[in-house]
């Protein structure tokens, strides 16, 4: 959601990942346009609003968009967002929508890439991270 948009491209600042992951809003079409919540992004307006070419890329979507079935607000299931992402060349991870637990998995993602994919999360967008830059920042804010 737009809220957490400040919030999130200072985390990324912070962590030292600027130029490597950046925040992107999910403007929330479906509520009409004054919903700004992450924890009500839908899937169409997700799959809408996410860049049709994610190769490389890593996608992490706040686990607060699904009920206990895994299910978004607008009937979508978690099996096909994540499909919808792959079918797009993305990696697609679910993580609360924390500094911790983001680091966390982003660390876990490009673990053994020398690489590095590039990052996008909703409210997050994509450029290249390097797997040191992740884990460094995951080790010192726990």
């Amino acid at each position: 959601g737009e809220a957490a948009l400040g919030v999130m491209e200072r985390f990324v600042e912070r962590l030292g990942l600027a130029g490597c992951a950046r925040a992107f809003p999910i403007r929330n079409d479906y509520y009409g346009g004054d919903v700004n919540v992450t924890g009500l992004i839908v899937s169409c307006d997700l799959l809408a609003q996410l860049p049709a070419d994610l190769a490389n890329a890593v996608v992490v979507l706040p686990e607060v968009m699904f009920n206990f079935d895994k299910v978004t607000l607008d009937g979508d299931t978690q099996e096909h967002i994540l499909d919808a992402i792959a079918e797009r060349g993305g990696r697609a991870l679910v993580a609360q929508p924390s500094p911790g637990t983001i680091v966390d998995a982003l660390a876990g993602a490009v673990a053994g890439d020398p690489a590095g994919p590039s990052v996008v999360i909703p409210e997050l967008v994509d450029t290249p991270l390097r797997s040191e830059r992740a884990i460094r920042p995951a080790q010192r804010y726990r």
